[in-house]
């Protein structure tokens, strides 16, 4: 982020520690709790939000050379992507054009020329061409050129790879983003590493993924014997770009800065700073790494998240990656904790205890959370 508006946001966050109070909108919100187990409206959710809008889906240091690719299994559209020789990506709906059966089964691999199905061995070449077909005398009509991998728009951007589900739709990550591109460009997360990746399943709707990172007010209480000491307790700040939102937890260790010049005022060290990505990505900046968060829908009350850290370079001895495992677990089990709590919401929004949930005035990350996803379906 530029120099004034980080200076801002921790004068925002000492002037908040001195009131005892924090960000907050003039209202509450509430939230029908058929939001979360409707299946007419989960189905809208997958058409239209999963269907039509960008959305990051792993990192540019996992493929790094030509013939590298990975693939997201997650979701209604399986993904292949691919390096290629070049030095620019392909990205493609990793399901065979012959019988429709999955292309590539390996997370992810390196310096590959063909991709070739193991149902009956079509074989395509990394710019999604059919190559090979076992057995050609028994496709006299096949056109070969109409049977490459359906192709889906790819761009690198801020270190992410992102894609558009729809084949055909066209790709500009910069006008999504809005006002928030420039601000991720400061962190350079094209130069980290992928690292430590992990995937949840668990039996939540996707939305309350998100929920469990939009607001701080449930860390004092569900988080008490792991990271609350560390934080603030419900303070924190809250702005929102367009469908994207920023919010900072800052850490006690903030108040240390008062006094100080401005000079050395650094937020990073005090505060993890998250930056939610519509509709299914969270990026949460810490002091020395970050931590990415991709969530799929599978089903109305599942969930598969798809989760690693971004280091600034590899851990090169046993002690670098001792530090980084330590700071993984603390990440991780924080996340179960969230995850535990998800969990029950879940279960509580079909018991017919509640026809609403209720938002309060710091928990506006939800409230707008919410409204796009409206929005969205409605347009």
């Amino acid at each position: 982020m530029d120099r004034q508006t980080e200076l801002g946001l921790i004068e925002r966050i000492l002037g908040y520690v001195d009131e005892r109070s924090t960000d907050m909108v003039g209202e509450t919100g509430k939230l029908p709790v058929d939001r979360y187990c409707d299946a007419g409206r989960f189905e809208r959710e997958r058409e239209i939000i999963f269907g039509n809008l960008p959305r990051a889906v792993g990192h540019v240091s996992q493929i790094p050379g030509a013939g590298d690719f990975f693939t997201v299994e997650a979701g209604d559209q399986p993904l292949l992507v691919v390096r290629r020789e070049d030095g620019g990506l392909n990205a493609f709906l990793n399901v065979c054009r012959h019988r429709g059966a999955r292309l590539e089964w390996d997370a992810q691999g390196r310096g590959r020329k063909h991709f070739v199905c193991r149902y009956h061995g079509w074989s395509y070449n990394t710019d999604g061409e059919l190559v090979g077909l076992p057995g050609a005398a028994g496709f006299p009509d096949l056109t070969w050129e109409l049977h490459g991998l359906k192709r889906l728009a790819v761009e690198e951007r801020h270190g992410f790879v992102w894609v558009h589900p729809t084949p055909g739709e066209a790709l500009d990550i910069a006008a999504y983003l809005g006002d928030l591109d420039g601000e991720l460009s400061s962190f350079g997360l094209d130069g980290h590493i992928h690292y430590a990746p992990r995937r949840f399943t668990k039996r939540i709707n996707w939305k309350l993924v998100i929920d469990t990172f939009l607001e701080g007010y449930h860390v004092n209480s569900a988080h008490a014997a792991t990271i609350a000491p560390m934080f603030l307790n419900n303070i924190g700040t809250y702005d929102r770009y367009g469908a994207h939102q920023r919010t900072v937890f800052p850490k006690k260790s903030i108040r240390e800065l008062r006094g100080t010049p401005e000079d050395g005022w650094h937020i990073r060290p005090h505060a993890n700073v998250l930056y939610v990505m519509f509709p299914n990505t969270m990026v949460l900046v810490q002091p020395d790494h970050v931590a990415v968060f991709h969530g799929y829908p599978d089903g109305i009350d599942g969930v598969i998240v798809d989760a690693y850290v971004l280091l600034p370079e590899a851990p090169e001895t046993e002690k670098a990656a001792d530090y980084w495992q330590k700071n993984i677990d603390i990440l991780f089990g924080a996340l179960e904790e969230d995850f535990d709590m998800a969990e029950s919401v879940q279960a509580g929004v079909r018991s017919g205890a509640n026809e609403t949930l209720t938002f309060g005035r710091f928990e506006q990350g939800l409230s707008w959370f919410h409204e796009n996803v409206e929005r969205f379906i409605a347009e």
